[in-house]
């Protein structure tokens, strides 16, 4: 009994042993799939953004995509591994009015696959793989051009032409095969189509080139601590002055440069010369200096504003700033010259402005006004320091036909601003001032002075730790800051970062940061050609962007935050 119930029980155990399980174990899925995206850089500057995505653990590919913040912005067009894709500018359309522009994306690639995972009960799930986001700064531009690393364009210049299809053309200073720098000129396309190696002095990036003359057909290059010359369309020298300049404009007459120098070692010999825009032979390029003898010293103080020329009256205004040492005052007095002959023509120069210093110890502040175009309005930073050290900043307009600028002679009073503005900045033909610091820049109309900032208050500010060490005013209503980081010690910096508005009133419109500024060829700079179109150099490459009307109608008008 017992072998034949075990021999039951045996077959009974190998009988159940075939039974179905009634609670199967599902198979494991396969991995899900991934997908790799490949951005160009951080920061891109094109006409749109490329990349490329490899995916891995389909059998069959059945779509990729590229996602912003996680939202479907496109379909890859699968191609095979890798595959590469062109996102252009209208699909970020929903974006610019919200982000702006340089605009902060962050994209991602998925892959989702043809093939399914089949379930127990008949259904299946999507095999899909997400791709770990990147981050990307982008500004669409109209055009770029690289050469392989080299630079493209001068390391500062002036663009030319641009109107009615006249092309565009950029002067600067550029370094030759013998190690000398030339004047020269290149088209959009890179190519020299004129340049000057013979020039009395060398030329860099301290040097600045000044608008052509419509009378004279010159622009004049000058760098502060070597001279001046003036040269015509074909970069031939027509005029020359070497020595030390520490202002220059251009008389709207002739073209005729006008200069101020300052001596300290020579008892302060201050003083404004006028140079011709074209030198015959033999002659000199002065016309004449208002230094009248060996023993005229000039002027006391330092010249704190651009000398200007009133073409009706034909006059000369300039302004000089004065503190002595171990003095708590100091002035601004305007000086106004005859262009003709050089002659003091409003002595005793009245002093517009006092200022007042809690004590002799109190770091001396050159306050760098302007003249309207006429000259008959002084506009002046105001700048106050109370007994705690704290700077700030007002903003006047004064007649300069008399001393004060109180009563009728003060045509307004700007607003008091922290910190220190020390630079103002006429543009838009005289419409609006510029009061430009480190950290902020407010624009004024001067026809009120009242602030013409996004909100009535919002100023323009460079981005973190950034310093404004440059502008560049439009042919209307635009204005670009050029920001550049702090130096360190002796070492100067470059900038590397631009905003640009089209109005003031509009606040920021665009801006563009690249890492750099250790040198002139890691940095960024812009000039507007004729036709009011804004050209950079982005490092070593030349960069066409967008009309400043396009980024508008692209971004929408913009409100106080």
């Amino acid at each position: 009994m017992r072998r034949l119930l075990s021999g039951v029980v045996v077959v009974v155990a190998l009988v159940c042993t075939a039974c179905p399980d009634p609670n199967p174990v599902p198979p494991t899925p396969p991995a899900p799939p991934r997908a790799f995206l490949t951005l160009p850089a951080t920061t891109v500057v094109a006409p749109s953004v490329k990349g490329s995505v490899t995916t891995m653990g389909c059998k069959k590919v059945g779509q990729v995509q590229i996602l912003e913040s996680g939202n479907f912005i496109m379909d890859a067009k699968y191609s095979g591994e890798p595959t590469n894709f062109e996102i252009l500018p209208a699909l970020f359309n929903p974006l610019f009015p919200v982000r702006g522009f340089s605009t902060r994306l962050s994209l991602s690639a998925k892959v989702v696959c043809e093939d399914v995972n089949t379930l127990p009960d008949g259904g299946f799930t999507i095999r899909e793989g997400l791709s770990q986001p990147l981050s990307l700064t982008f500004l669409p531009v109209e055009s770029v051009r690289t050469l392989g690393g080299q630079q493209t364009l001068p390391d500062t210049f002036v663009a030319e032409g641009g109107v009615a299809g006249q092309p565009t053309t950029f002067i600067g200073c550029a370094g030759t095969n013998t190690g000398a720098n030339a004047l020269i000129r290149i088209d959009t396309t890179g190519r020299v189509v004129a340049q000057n190696t013979s020039l009395p002095f060398p030329c860099d990036y301290s040097s600045t080139i000044t608008d052509r003359n419509s009378v004279s057909g010159t622009r004049w290059l000058w760098v502060p601590q070597a001279g001046a010359f003036s040269f015509d369309g074909d970069l031939n020298i027509r005029s020359t002055f070497t020595g030390e300049i520490s202002r220059l404009s251009v008389s709207p007459i002739e073209g005729d440069a006008l200069i101020t120098l300052e001596d300290p070692s020579a008892a302060t010999k201050a003083q404004v010369i006028r140079l011709r825009a074209r030198q015959m032979m033999g002659q000199d390029s002065r016309v004449w200096s208002t230094l009248k003898g060996p023993l005229d010293t000039g002027f006391p103080g330092q010249f704190n504003a651009d000398p200007v020329v009133d073409v009706g009256s034909r006059r000369v205004y300039t302004s000089s700033w004065q503190k002595a040492l171990q003095s708590t005052t100091g002035l601004i007095a305007v000086l106004v010259y005859s262009y003709d002959t050089g002659d003091l023509v409003n002595a005793p120069p009245p002093a517009i402005l006092t200022f007042s210093f809690p004590n002799v110890l109190n770091r001396p502040i050159v306050p760098n006004g302007a003249f309207k175009e006429d000259g008959t309005v002084y506009y002046a930073p105001l700048i106050s320091i109370d007994n705690a050290g704290n700077v700030s900043t007002t903003t006047l307009a004064c007649a300069t036909n008399t001393s004060g600028c109180q009563g009728a002679a003060r045509r307004w009073t700007g607003p008091t601003w922290r910190g220190e503005l020390t630079t103002i900045v006429p543009f838009s033909r005289g419409n609006f001032v510029a009061v430009v610091g480190p950290f902020a820049t407010y624009f004024i109309g001067t026809s009120d002075g009242l602030v013409k900032n996004l909100g009535g208050v919002e100023p323009l500010r460079p981005t973190g730790s950034l310093i404004t060490v440059g502008v560049t005013p439009g042919k209307g209503t635009d204005f670009y800051l050029l920001n550049a980081p702090v130096p360190s010690g002796m070492n100067p910096t470059f900038p590397t970062e631009i905003i640009a508005t089209d109005h003031p009133a509009s606040g920021e419109l665009w801006n563009l940061s690249i890492a750099g500024g250790g040198q002139p060829a890691d940095s960024i700079f812009i000039a507007v050609d004729d036709n009011g179109q804004p050209w950079m150099r982005v490092g070593p490459d030349q960069v066409r962007p967008l009309g400043n009307m396009q980024y508008r109608d692209r971004r929408g008008a913009t409100t106080p935050p």
